[in-house]
């Protein structure tokens, strides 16, 4: 999912995952998410900056600020997702402003019981602390550069798997196809048809893995329009084809 709705609409959201690994698209959600590096090695991309997270690192995303993980070295992290309304105080206090940089130090020691709602308030407020410390805020985007993007993000989870073309999604948000093209260019990092490829090659790595379709059938599946392109695209992403792609997941 690109525009995260399950993080964008529950007002006293809390959540905390865990993982040893992780790598997912660029993806923007209403809600604060804060990652902790407890070992191993990851790369995030937070609004056009990279961040390369070690041990006892750690990075608190804002709201709707564009985001991607890469993993580099397996470990351990943590990802804490709360509402501004878990935190309402900063929340204010931060409104329609970013931190010029998003990278600050946390020790995770053990996971805290969090087992009612004053504790992981207070989980919250101490992220949230901890990140403050001498931290610069500047302006964010508008609202209407963030309408664009989140209205751009959803056409693509709507329509990556069929046609999927800058030229449509611009008509139906009402906007210049040159202009749309250097905006999206410039917010992502990545042109629009190649933004659209990656994910239509992480739906296929999906399939190879889950799946006994053949490649032909899962090309047709993940919306290309012929096996080359498919292989083509595969292969400059991930770096290896996706019978090579499949056939070492299974030799595991």
């Amino acid at each position: 999912m690109i525009f995260e709705k399950k993080h964008s609409l529950l007002e006293n959201e809390f959540s905390v995952s865990r993982g040893k690994a992780i790598t997912f698209h660029p993806h923007l959600h209403r809600a604060f998410e804060c990652f902790l590096q407890i070992s191993g090695q990851t790369v995030i991309n937070i609004d056009g900056a990279r961040y390369e997270l070690k041990a006892k690192d750690a990075v608190l995303i804002f709201p709707f600020q564009l985001h991607s993980y890469e993993a580099v070295e397996e470990g351990e992290y943590r990802i804490i997702f709360f509402s501004p309304e878990m935190v309402s105080e900063f929340s204010k206090r931060t409104d329609k402003h970013k931190p010029d940089n998003n990278l600050f130090s946390f020790s995770l020691q053990s996971d805290p019981c969090l087992d009612n709602a004053y504790l992981k308030k207070a989980f919250c407020y101490q992220l949230c602390g901890e990140f403050d410390r001498g931290r610069e805020y500047v302006s964010g985007d508008d609202e209407l550069d963030e309408s664009i993007i989140r209205s751009l993000l959803l056409y693509v989870e709507a329509h990556y798997l069929g046609e999927c073309s800058l030229k449509a999604a611009a008509s139906e948000i009402g906007y210049d196809y040159a202009y749309i093209s250097k905006f999206f260019k410039r917010k992502v990092g990545l042109s629009f048809k190649t933004y659209v490829n990656t994910m239509r090659v992480g739906e296929g790595k999906r399939l190879l893995l889950s799946s006994s379709l053949s490649i032909l059938e899962i090309s047709e599946a993940c919306g290309f329009t012929c096996p080359r392109t498919f292989n083509r695209e595969f292969l400059s992403i991930v770096g290896i084809s996706p019978s090579e792609y499949r056939k070492r997941s299974y030799s595991r």
